[in-house]
């Protein structure tokens, strides 16, 4: 740890406070410690909640360095993971190690996190039974609906057609595939009230940009979120998880749902809500809708070599993009457009 006194100065003279920064994750070996014993603690609640505070209380240490975490996150995630696999259904000594797992991820961040889990194909299908049999309403065990979502999030990228892996489980006396179950499992948590809605959404926003699963299901889930959860009290419900899907998808996949998702958002009345929440949401949604519009502009040849090899007709080109582009000059933008704008800017 590198202390700084309270009258050193930078080299202009200016005066540093007190202040002091960890070098590297010095309690590594004690957190490894309390993750190995995890196991063991499980069997006696009162040592496993003595365990647990004293790990959530070095790592809450490196809030403000949590990049130090990055060389040892596969060692403490692949140890609590092997727990979790080892384990045929989630029970109190997974809901543990998602506990351990769940605070690596409020320090580090989910983003970071998610991409040391494993992801291998023969993952899905236990990690989704998992996820199907969590009860949404119970508050002791959100942290492990939490993290199975982000699991699975990262699981579902997997680089080739679902159907090759499909086993049509049986539900309620109707055949399921994979898909139709993940979309289930995505439906059934944004509506969630708790923190697993934001790992509901960040699996649906990595789920429906697959080419598999976009030409089928995108248009049913948009409506879902259009018509579903429009009404002002929950309307951020639809709004965070079509601004997410717009954030992460391709433009030439979404511009279809542009006109239909601006004219949703237009018309609920978002704008106008006294909820910050849903006004934030709703500009988000513009915002994006913005980047995927077709706009006026062209782009032209930016390769420097193609031009250069050109020779013949240079002044007739020339003269044909000039007349092109007065005629663009004329070309009035259109109504989604100038709608775009005026909403955005506001």
């Amino acid at each position: 740890m590198i202390e700084i006194k309270e009258n050193d100065t930078l080299d202009g003279g200016e005066d540093i406070g007190i202040s002091c920064v960890r070098e590297m994750f010095t309690e590594f070996p004690e957190v490894m410690k309390l993750i190995e014993n995890v196991e063991v603690n499980c069997k006696r609640s009162n040592t496993a909640e003595v365990a647990y505070e004293r790990y959530s209380k070095i790592l809450d240490e490196y809030q403000e360095q949590p990049h130090l975490l990055d060389p040892h996150l596969d060692t403490m995630l692949t140890a609590l993971v092997k727990i979790v696999k080892d384990c045929e259904e989630v029970d109190d000594l997974a809901h543990y190690c998602f506990k351990y797992i769940y605070f690596i991820t409020k320090v580090r961040g989910h983003k970071v996190v998610v991409r040391h889990l494993p992801h291998e194909v023969n993952d899905l299908e236990k990690i989704l039974k998992m996820l199907e049999a969590q009860n949404p309403t119970d508050i002791n065990t959100w942290c492990s609906r939490y993290v199975l979502l982000l699991w699975l999030s990262i699981i579902v990228m997997i680089p080739f057609h679902m159907s090759r892996i499909d086993s049509f489980t049986r539900q309620e006396g109707e055949r399921k595939s994979i898909i139709d179950r993940i979309l289930d499992v995505c439906k059934k948590f944004i509506i969630a009230g708790d923190s697993c809605k934001n790992a509901a959404i960040f699996l649906a926003s990595r789920f429906f940009i697959r080419a598999d699963v976009r030409q089928e299901h995108l248009d049913g889930f948009l409506d879902w979120c259009c018509v579903e959860l429009t009404d002002m009290e929950s309307g951020w419900k639809g709004l965070e998880p079509v601004a997410s899907i717009l954030k992460h998808g391709k433009r030439e996949d979404l511009l279809p749902y542009a006109p239909k998702l601006l004219r949703w958002n237009l018309d609920s009345g978002f704008r106008s809500s006294k909820n910050a929440l849903i006004r934030k949401f709703s500009i988000k949604v513009v915002q994006r809708i913005a980047r995927v519009a077709t706009w006026r502009y062209k782009r032209g040849n930016r390769s420097l070599a193609t031009n250069l090899n050109s020779t013949g007709g240079k002044n007739e080109n020339l003269k044909a993009s000039g007349e092109e582009m007065d005629e663009d000059d004329d070309v009035e933008a259109s109504a989604q457009l100038t709608c775009l704008i005026s909403n955005a800017c506001l």
